[in-house]
């Protein structure tokens, strides 16, 4: 609740955006002390540098998020490397190419697990179940889009261009190939047609 309170009122009201930046600017100290652990409560601990990030998405900073990984590296090298993922948008969009091509894994080897996912699970189940199949295929193309973006920045070409064709060639289900295409072309679209079903299914059950 707090996050999305966040995202209500930071865009639109300075005195919001210029608290939420203290915020972050207090995390950001406290996690390049040593200090990882951002949850007060211990049952469910949470990665300090993951709420930096988190605040910076609200903040549209994701500057920020590529200089406090960089500084978070060279300080807490392994500690780093297990908070990657979580960096690699704002590292590419940084285009900052090497350091992302450290990071990144192939994603065609998590193609198997979408596709046998898709034998189980629909697109888009009903009656207020979680989307897991489109989450996972969500992730899936975000991997292959970071993936393209970086061996286009290392002059790599083809090898995006054969690692997209792949990519897509080997999604299964023909509605997920195509829901693929479109999260191509348009980054979100997975994740703005499973809104858009959820919605169309909750007006459908209030008789609206």
């Amino acid at each position: 609740m707090a996050t999305f309170l966040w995202e209500l009122l930071a865009p639109a009201h300075p005195a919001a955006r210029e608290a939420l930046t203290r915020m972050r600017d207090r995390q950001v100290r406290k996690l390049l002390d040593g200090d990882q652990i951002y949850s007060a409560d211990q049952r469910w601990p949470r990665s300090r540098f993951e709420a930096v990030a988190g605040m910076n998405d609200i903040l549209k900073d994701s500057r920020s998020t590529y200089e406090v990984f960089r500084q978070f590296e060279a300080l807490m090298p392994d500690l780093a490397r297990r908070h990657a993922y979580r960096a690699l948008p704002a590292i590419v969009e940084a285009r900052d190419f090497a350091l992302a091509e450290r990071y990144l894994s192939n994603p065609l080897d998590d193609l198997d697990f979408v596709n046998e996912l898709a034998l189980t699970l629909p697109l888009f189940p009903p009656e207020g179940a979680a989307p897991r199949l489109a989450a996972e295929l969500s992730n899936f193309m975000r991997n292959v889009r970071l993936c393209e973006a970086t061996l286009r920045g290392l002059g790599r070409g083809g090898e995006a261009d054969a690692l997209r064709t792949a990519a897509l060639a080997g999604i299964a289900p023909d509605e997920m190939r195509e829901l693929a295409q479109r999260e191509i072309a348009i980054p979100g679209a997975i994740t703005r047609e499973a809104t858009a079903r959820r919605a169309l299914e909750d007006r459908d059950a209030s008789g609206e």
